[in-house]
C-alpha cells in the first residue's frame, strides 16, 4: 500500500464520494472495470489512490488565518529566535507553505529558517517543487518580488530565492518519524477524512513535534482535542509553553 493511503484509517463516506473521480483517472464507467484494470496493470493503483485524495489548497487560502500569521504569530516567533522551523503537513502541491515563505521574507526571517513541506502523494511533491500557481490577487497579492516569471494563463513561477527556501519530503503523516521540533505546524483538512482514532493520533503526533509555545494551524471545521493545544481563534491553536520551575 502506498505510504499514507491505507484506506481504513480513512472515514468511508468522503472515500466513496470520490469514487467517481477515480473512475475518470482509470478511464472506466463502473467499480467492476475499475477492477479488472487495475489486476491487469497494479502500477495504476498509486493513480486510483491518488484521485480519491482531495488536494484542494491555494496560495494565501482563508486570508484571514495568514492574516494571523503576518501580523501576530510570525513576528512572535521571530522575536523569539531568527530562524524558525516550519512544517507543513499533508501540504498537497505546496502552495500554503510558499505563502508562509512570502510572509516570511517580508519579515526578513527566510534566510536560516527551517520550511518543510511533506505529502504522501508524489506527484504533489513534485508539483511543489515547480512552485507555479495561479494568485488570488484579491486576497493577497504577490509582489513581483517574490515571483520569477508571469505565464501567458496568469500563473506565477516562484522565484528562486523563495523555492530555494524550501524543502520537499514524500512521507507518511501517519507512520512513525523521528522526533522533531517545529515552531509552526500547519495541517489543515486532513483530520475531517480520517477515522476518529487516526485523527486522534495525529492530532497527538502534531501536538508533541510543536516547541512549547509553537502554533498549529488547522482547518475550519477541525478542532484538536489535545490538552497542550489552547485554540487562540478560529482554526489557529498554540501549545502551551513550559510551565517556570522555581
Amino acid at each position: 500500500m502506498q505510504a499514507g493511503l491505507d484506506p481504513w484509517l480513512y472515514r468511508t463516506a468522503p472515500l466513496v464520494r470520490r469514487f467517481p473521480a477515480c473512475l475518470r483517472a482509470l478511464r472506466v464507467d463502473t467499480l467492476a472495470a475499475a477492477e479488472r484494470v487495475l489486476a491487469a496493470n497494479p502500477a495504476l493503483a498509486l493513480k486510483a489512490l491518488e484521485s480519491l485524495l482531495i488536494g484542494t489548497t491555494e496560495l494565501f487560502r482563508d486570508p484571514s488565518v495568514f492574516a494571523h500569521l503576518e501580523q501576530h504569530i510570525l513576528p512572535k516567533l521571530t522575536q523569539r529566535s531568527p530562524s524558525l522551523r516550519i512544517w507543513s503537513a499533508a501540504c498537497s502541491d505546496g502552495a500554503e507553505l510558499y505563502s508562509v515563505a512570502i510572509l516570511l521574507a517580508k519579515l526578513g526571517s527566510l534566510k536560516g529558517s527551517h520550511l518543510l513541506g511533506s505529502d504522501c502523494r508524489p506527484d504533489a511533491i513534485e508539483h511543489a517543487k515547480r512552485g507555479v500557481y495561479l494568485p488570488r490577487e484579491r486576497a493577497q497579492p504577490v509582489s513581483a518580488a517574490f515571483h520569477s516569471q508571469e505565464l501567458a494563463d496568469g500563473r506565477i513561477v516562484m522565484s528562486h530565492e523563495i523555492r530555494e527556501a524550501l524543502q520537499w519530503e514524500q512521507s507518511d503523516l501517519l507512520a512513525p518519524r523521528p522526533w522533531e521540533s517545529w515552531d509552526l505546524i500547519l495541517c489543515r483538512n486532513l483530520a475531517i477524512y480520517l477515522e476518529p482514532l487516526a485523527a486522534e493520533v495525529l492530532w497527538g503526533r502534531l501536538a508533541e513535534a510543536l516547541a512549547p509555545g509553537g502554533f498549529l494551524i488547522v482547518g475550519k471545521a477541525e478542532k484538536p482535542r489535545i490538552s497542550s493545544l489552547h485554540r487562540i481563534s478560529p482554526s489557529i491553536y498554540r501549545k502551551c509553553p513550559r510551565p517556570h520551575t522555581s
